[in-house]
Formats: C-alpha cells, sequence, structure tokens
C-alpha cells in the first residue's frame, strides 16, 4: 500500500504514523482507507490499497474506546474466509422475494376514504336534487303543452335540467368507478405490505441462523485470538473483553485486503501489528 499525509509517503505492508505527521483522528484515516482521501484539518490523506470489504466496517479501525458487536462482527468475518451456512440459499431466495415485494409495495399514504365518501354523499343529493328538478319542470311541460302557452320556454327549461341531471350522473358514475378502483388498489396495497412483513420477518429469523452458525464455527478461532492480544487479562466471557481486545480478535480471524486502522497502544510498532494480524496496517499512536 502506499500512504500519502500531506507531502509525506509511506510504502509497504505496515506504516507508521507517528512522528513527523499532523494528529491525525483514526476514523479519518480509515475513511481514507476506504474512499481511497480523505483530510484532516486541512491536510489530504490518500490510501492506495486493495478494496475494503464488509469486515473494514466492522473492525477496520480498531480504537482504545472502540465500539463493536463482537458476534455480528465475527460472523462478517467468517464470511471474509469464504465460509458459508445450511440457510444461505433459503437467505438468498427469501432476499430476492423481499426485494421484488419492497419494489411493488407503494410509499405513498392512501386516499382519504372518508373524504371520498363524504363527496360522493353530496353529489349523490345533488342528483336527487336535478331529479326533482327535472320531474317539476316535465310537468310544467306537460300543464303548458296542454294550456297551449309557454310550452317552448318549459321545453328549453327542461333540455336545460336533463343536461344538468346527465352530466351530474356521469360524473357521479365516475366517481364510483374510481373509488372502486382505489379500493381494489388499497386492498392489493394492504397484501403486499403484509407479504412484506412476513418476508422481512423471514429474512430476519434466517439471517439470526445464520449469524449463529458463523459464529459457533469461528468461536474456537475467535477464542484463541483473543487469548494471544497483547497486554489483555484472561477474559471471563469471550464476548466480554475489552472492545479494542474483541475487535483485534475478530480482526485475526477474518481476513483483509484493505489495511486495517490501529491505533489502540497494544503493538510496539506497525510491523508487530501487521505480523499479529497477518494483514496489512496502518498505526497511529493511541
Amino acid at each position: 500500500m502506499i500512504v500519502q499525509v500531506g507531502d509525506r509517503v509511506e510504502r509497504g505492508r505496515a506504516v507508521d504514523l507517528g512522528g513527523g505527521c499532523p494528529a491525525l483522528e483514526p476514523a479519518t484515516v480509515a475513511t481514507a482507507v476506504r474512499e481511497g482521501r480523505a483530510e484532516a484539518d486541512g491536510t489530504p490523506i490518500a490510501v492506495q490499497a486493495r478494496q475494503a470489504g464488509a469486515l473494514h466496517e466492522r473492525v477496520g479501525c480498531v480504537t482504545s474506546d472502540a465500539s463493536i458487536r463482537p458476534r455480528t462482527a465475527l460472523a462478517v468475518a467468517a464470511r471474509s474466509r469464504g465460509w458459508s451456512t445450511p440457510v444461505d440459499n433459503a437467505l438468498r431466495d427469501a432476499r430476492d422475494r423481499l426485494a421484488t415485494v419492497a419494489a411493488e409495495t407503494p410509499t405513498g399514504s392512501d386516499p382519504d376514504a372518508l373524504t371520498a365518501r363524504r363527496r360522493l354523499a353530496d353529489a349523490d343529493d345533488e342528483v336527487a336534487r336535478l331529479r326533482e328538478r327535472v320531474a317539476e319542470t316535465r310537468g310544467r311541460v306537460q300543464a303548458q303543452r296542454n294550456g297551449g302557452t309557454g310550452a317552448a320556454d318549459a321545453d328549453a327549461a327542461l333540455e336545460d335540467a336533463v343536461r344538468d341531471l346527465s352530466e351530474v350522473e356521469t360524473a357521479v358514475a365516475a366517481a364510483r368507478e374510481k373509488r372502486r378502483v382505489a379500493r381494489a388498489e388499497a386492498r392489493a396495497a394492504r397484501d403486499r405490505l403484509e407479504d412484506r412483513l412476513a418476508l422481512e420477518d423471514e429474512v430476519g429469523n434466517l439471517e439470526r441462523r445464520a449469524r449463529a452458525h458463523l459464529v459457533e464455527r469461528a468461536r474456537d478461532a475467535y477464542e484463541s485470538a483473543l487469548a494471544t492480544v497483547p497486554d489483555i487479562d484472561d477474559p471471563a466471557a469471550p464476548f466480554d473483553a475489552p472492545p479494542d481486545a474483541m475487535a483485534l480478535a475478530v480482526a485475526r480471524v477474518g481476513e483483509f485486503a484493505a489495511p486495517v486502522v490501529v491505533a489502540c497502544g497494544r503493538f510496539a510498532d506497525a510491523r508487530a501489528a501487521a505480523r499479529w494480524l497477518d494483514a496489512p496496517t496502518v498505526r497511529l499512536e493511541p
């Protein structure tokens, strides 16, 4: 790897960023490892190395106050070694089905059903009013035809009333159809949401089973690594050791392509850290 901090350039499998460098935050250096470059108080940091993987996100930056979920990280370490589990095929299938259902699940809110019902009720009232108007107008037309006066005006009024009624009835019919379609779509959306929730539960259960299998398989290697962490007392429980020690043990179990950033004070220099981890290493003072 090649590490450049400002004008300083370091090459090799083990790089110490101590004297001669500005004070660097381990997280900033880890960002440069993952993304190729970063900046610290105006000083550019560039790292040329192999691509960081999922394990680097978990234990790629080991500090004295590291935060780690050791079982989850250990499962990722096992994956970095190419280990599989009996539920991998089922998990892959469930994830694919979940991705399909998630893409079909609408993210918008449902229509306001109460407002739609009120609008239809108002439209029904308007239809009833117009039907009464048509009936009354027809009565006037018939009376005026019988009396022989004002028939033309009555016919025109009837035509207006019938036209208004037809327009409103057409609008109401369209609104009812739209509401029917919306209800069907809402039912389908609820069904898809239920399918999605069920699949999320299935994926979660399978992920937990896979993680448990990987942790059990990697446990002996992890405990052996933990026992050899420099300056560590014999931990009472392997998953209740100092966080930086657990992170180092997980890192030693896994396989790294990108360099590990170590700033926990447990190694005399970068070479010692790289030998212990069997991984490229950038060391900083804690």
